[in-house]
């Protein structure tokens, strides 16, 4: 076919078909309409009327009306259900760790090329489920088992099979264990409580956890050698006593935008973890001792001021905090979830062992700002946890209102 002497092809599939059905438009012309001030539209617009020259007939007029959105309309998420989709699923599978047993899986397939790959990938689910059957078992007591007594007479627990951090490290060292097993800090955290989670759970060899915690501050140099030794398998270029630098100041933060014409980053958010040196971490702390922890942080939050300005919501079913007892309601709770803000009793046989799920939910709960820029969690795996987030790429104010909330509290 041709039209004014261009050459048009036509492909048409083929089939059963006897004929096929083609629509040929025609550009009637084009013209350019100004937007300028459209900002200042307030709750109307204008007309705006163009001519569009014809070839050889009558010119077309055309009135076209200009509305400004709505600021409403202008708020809403503009991203597709597909990409709502895709978060949905990014969540699940953060949320039930399989993003990273199939990222470890494909990594351990790259670098071991076994010759027969289905056989390898068989056996890896294969031992994960495993795991996973235990660890269900494990949530279902609701309680940390009770740690081994290592300063039984005897030597070293059998680790055939267990793969943590801290059952390699005994395994390289034997000695080592000997050499803690009897140590308690001031607080009375034994060795036992340390390496609790590493000879309650297995692991799997190519999924490797520290397989300990730190009842308290002074873990780190009773069991010095112990902390050591995982932190040089954790990172390998790491010197024997390194000290892990930090620097609180947002004046070192590039202040760029990380995503200069807003397509690809919906947000940031930045967190951080701190214990109470005087008291014990929540792996080990008594009852009294966490709602020591609670009174005290809270006492220090509810000062805040200025874009810090907050409250404190104590988990449901929590009676700690006299000004709430029962803790946040149904609708407090949605909200708070709905901003990714709340968190939830632990379901992991490695969380549960460590003893941190002890008493939940129990002078736990979340101090959030009112636009839920700012929040903290009180009492779930560390003392406090403080987050910081931005709707934007502004990761440098996110980071700056970070280090105003340490430095405050």
């Amino acid at each position: 076919a041709s039209w004014r002497d261009a050459a048009l092809t036509l492909r048409f599939p083929s089939g059963a078909a006897r004929s096929v059905h083609v629509d040929i438009f025609e550009k009637l012309g084009s013209a350019s309409v100004s937007l300028a001030g459209a900002s200042a539209w307030q709750g109307g617009g204008r007309t705006a009327a163009i001519n569009i020259p014809r070839d050889g007939g009558t010119d077309m007029q055309l009135d076209l009306d200009l509305q400004a959105e709505d600021s409403c309309e202008r708020g809403k998420d503009p991203r597709p259900a597909q990409q709502e989709a895709a978060l949905k699923a990014l969540e699940y599978m953060e949320r039930t760790g399989m993003q990273q047993i199939l990222a470890t899986m494909v990594q351990a397939l790259m670098v071991q090329q076994p010759e027969d790959p289905f056989s390898f990938i068989q056996e890896f689910i294969t031992e994960q489920k495993g795991a996973w059957k235990a660890a269900t078992a494990v949530v279902a007591t609701k309680a940390a088992p009770a740690a081994a007594d290592v300063r039984a007479e005897g030597g070293m627990p059998d680790l055939t099979g267990h793969f943590s951090l801290m059952a390699e490290a005994l395994k390289r060292n034997p000695a080592m264990y000997d050499e803690l097993k009897d140590k308690t800090t001031k607080m009375g955290v034994s060795f036992a409580e340390v390496i609790q989670p590493g000879i309650q759970n297995r692991g799997h060899r190519m999924i490797k956890t520290a397989g300990l915690v730190a009842g308290d501050a002074e873990c780190y140099d009773v069991f010095a050698p112990m902390f050591r030794a995982v932190v040089g398998l954790r990172q390998r270029d790491a010197a024997p006593v390194a000290c892990q630098p930090f620097a609180l100041d947002a004046t070192l933060v590039d202040s760029s935008p990380l995503d200069v014409e807003g397509k690809y980053v919906n947000g940031v958010q930045v967190r951080l973890n701190r214990n109470i040196e005087a008291l014990r971490f929540p792996p080990t702390c008594s009852l009294e001792e966490r709602r020591a922890v609670e009174r005290t942080l809270v006492g220090a939050l509810i000062d805040f001021g200025g874009a810090l300005k907050g409250s404190y919501h104590p988990l449901a079913g929590s009676f700690s905090f006299p000004p709430q007892p029962g803790g946040m309601d149904a609708a407090q709770e949605a909200e708070l979830e709905a901003k990714r803000a709340l968190f939830y009793e632990p379901d992991s046989a490695i969380a549960i062992s460590s003893g941190v799920s002890r008493d939940w939910p129990d002078a736990r709960g979340v101090f959030a700002t009112a636009d839920c820029r700012f929040w903290a969690w009180l009492n779930e795996e560390d003392h406090i946890r403080l987050f910081s987030a931005e709707d934007t790429a502004d990761l440098h104010g996110a980071f700056a209102r970070l280090c105003a909330a340490e430095t405050a509290l």
